[in-house]
């Protein structure tokens, strides 16, 4: 079984049913402040695969959202309209690399039809769009350049920007 990890985090495992429905199953683990063992780190690295081939990071549900991200840095932020692009102080936006592996996560709540813009600041000085991430909005906030775009689970796209199809 998984060790329970010091921070809190929440893991994902998605199950397709025949009907391709998604089944999600949270588990959430806290801390011991130990390393995970080798069949556990395998656990969660396979996990993180199956959900970036899926295309499903960064994971929403209802309200939620986990974002995740590989990386071997000393620290990684999620800056978004979120939190103001870091200035608001009460959102906690550091991510917490699971012991043992070269994952980070963070988990966070938004309305439920929200489209958000965010980047990933990486050792607070390299912005970088999130590489598993499919989604990106150009805007002005940043330069005018492009950000990773989080669609929660009811968000629908405005009917007045679609593309008209069969346009000639």
């Amino acid at each position: 079984m998984i060790r329970r990890l010091q921070i809190l985090i929440a893991v994902i495992t998605i199950n397709y049913s025949s009907q391709g429905q998604n089944n999600f199953d949270y588990t959430t683990f806290s801390n011991t402040g130990k390393r995970l063992e080798t069949s556990e780190k395998t656990h969660v690295k396979k996990l993180f695969d199956s959900l970036s081939q899926k295309s499903k990071i960064t994971f929403t549900y209802n309200d939620s959202v986990i974002f995740l991200l590989k990386s071997n840095t000393k620290s990684v932020e999620w800056m978004g309209d979120f939190n103001g692009w870091g200035f608001q102080k009460n959102f906690s936006n550091k991510g917490n690399q699971i012991p043992g592996t070269d994952i980070c996560i963070l988990k966070a709540s938004f309305p439920k039809d929200a489209r958000l813009d965010y980047k990933i600041l990486i050792d607070g000085t390299n912005w970088i769009l999130d590489p598993e991430n499919k989604f990106q909005q150009w805007s002005g906030v940043s330069g005018g350049s492009p950000n990773s775009e989080l669609r929660m689970p009811e968000w629908k796209e405005d009917p007045i920007q679609l593309e008209r199809q069969n346009n000639h």
